[in-house]
């Protein structure tokens, strides 16, 4: 707890499938959900997402957890486990763990305090698939955290699940989707083994993790983005790639001490070069995820890659997955955030946009969460990122640092910070 914060926070629950919920629905066949191809060769690594509320509800703590356990009547893999020796997700109903915490006063507080996570880098069988934390503030916003193993649900599922909630909290119930399972088709699975390209970095993951990326979240201007689109007649999704992979190297390279982390190539590439590249890159995926190519239907990543982890990042887009639009009551949330605590490789989240009406003056810029790079290398990207905004809007560094701490225990702080 940060000091000057009074914050009232109570023991994690586990929050079990609703007894009374699971009466109305006709009998489980299958208890176990065969893991598909994809899951069982992607080592089983958490994602953690904050929803801010800025409006209102009822009781949020009492609410929503009275609305999980419903919910999870419908979804009940989520309240399994996870058995990755059988390639399996057993419904055992062992339910899902609850955090609630209220935080009274006006001071700083730290954004991880809004969120719980995994013992580990991995998640292991024995873990929750999900962890999920609601935080009421004492100004009547509130924010809640979900943690899950990405093995039981992707973004989009995750979202839905989340929608299930939400509408349980309107007397919706069953939920408008409960979840299919096209994959479980009774295919034998026994002799599918992980891939060369997830089992070798695998081995390093928690070596790497011991090296923590710096949380750097900004908000790219939407200028600066519509000046790069209307110069190259690109997508908004290569114009902003184009701007981190530029800021980044030159932040990297210009504050490398051995030139071990320097991808010097790229080190005076203009916004329009990288663009093109970005765009050429994309037009190559579908070969690439052919059998055999690397990186693809199980080949291997090419070892000299893996020593390299710093020279690359991951870029993943949550625009259109639908955590914007989730309402537990009093509107759908002012923000969505992607808020891992650390991550094995360097990674960034597009963001969904803001909620418009907030009153942050950013409600069109493109949101980037992130942590891809190394603490001493932070500031050199922000500065970097600063100079390049430069001729649409005028940024010094302060101004487009982000989100990394809000001002008081308040919800609406973390709209304007």
């Amino acid at each position: 707890m940060t000091s000057g914060v009074v914050v009232t926070k109570s023991s994690p629950v586990v929050v079990r499938p609703s007894e009374l919920e699971l009466a109305t629905l006709p009998p489980v066949g299958d208890t176990t959900v065969a893991l598909p191809s994809f899951d069982r060769r992607v080592p089983p690594f958490s994602v953690t997402s904050l929803l801010v509320f800025d409006r209102a509800i009822d009781k949020p703590v009492e609410t929503i957890k009275a609305a999980l356990s419903r919910a999870l009547a419908h979804y009940l893999p989520i309240a399994g486990r996870l058995d990755s020796g059988a390639g399996i997700i057993t419904c055992t109903d062992e339910g899902v763990t609850c955090d609630l915490e209220d935080a009274m006063a006006a001071a700083p507080h730290q954004t991880e305090d809004l969120a719980l996570y995994y013992p580990g880098l991995l998640c292991r069988d024995a873990n929750p698939l999900l962890l999920v934390q609601v935080t009421e503030f004492a100004c009547g916003g509130f924010t809640v955290g979900v943690t899950s193993n990405h093995i039981v649900a992707d973004g989009m599922g995750t979202a839905q699940f989340l929608h299930a909630v939400a509408e349980v909290t309107h007397g919706v119930s069953p939920p408008s989707i409960v979840p299919v399972r096209h994959w479980d088709d009774g295919a034998d699975y026994s002799s599918l083994t992980a891939s060369p390209a997830i089992s070798t970095p695998r081995s390093t993951i928690e070596l790497e993790a011991r090296q923590r990326l710096a949380r750097v979240d900004v908000v790219i201007p939407s200028s600066l983005i519509g000046r790069i689109k209307a110069a190259e007649h690109c997508t908004v999704l290569e114009a902003f790639m184009a701007v981190l992979w530029r800021c980044r190297t030159r932040a990297v390279t210009s504050h490398a001490a051995d030139g071990s982390d320097r991808p010097a190539l790229l080190n005076f590439a203009s916004i329009g070069q990288l663009v093109r590249l970005i765009r050429r890159a994309k037009e190559k995926v579908p070969e690439l995820l052919l059998p055999g190519k690397p990186g693809g239907g199980g080949g291997a990543v090419p070892p000299e890659q893996v020593s390299r982890w710093y020279e690359m990042f991951n870029v993943t887009d949550w625009r259109n997955l639908g955590l914007h639009a989730v309402d537990f009551g009093s509107g759908v949330p002012a923000r969505v955030l992607w808020h891992n605590e650390r991550t094995a490789v360097p990674f960034c989240v597009v963001c969904p946009a803001r909620r418009k009406g907030t009153g942050t003056g950013d409600d069109d810029g493109v949101d980037v969460s992130s942590r891809f790079l190394k603490p001493e290398h932070a500031d050199a990207f922000l500065a970097e990122l600063a100079a390049l905004a430069i001729g649409g809007v005028t940024r010094s560094n302060e101004k487009i640092r982000r989100w990394v701490v809000f001002p008081c225990a308040c919800a609406a702080c973390l709209l304007c910070s």
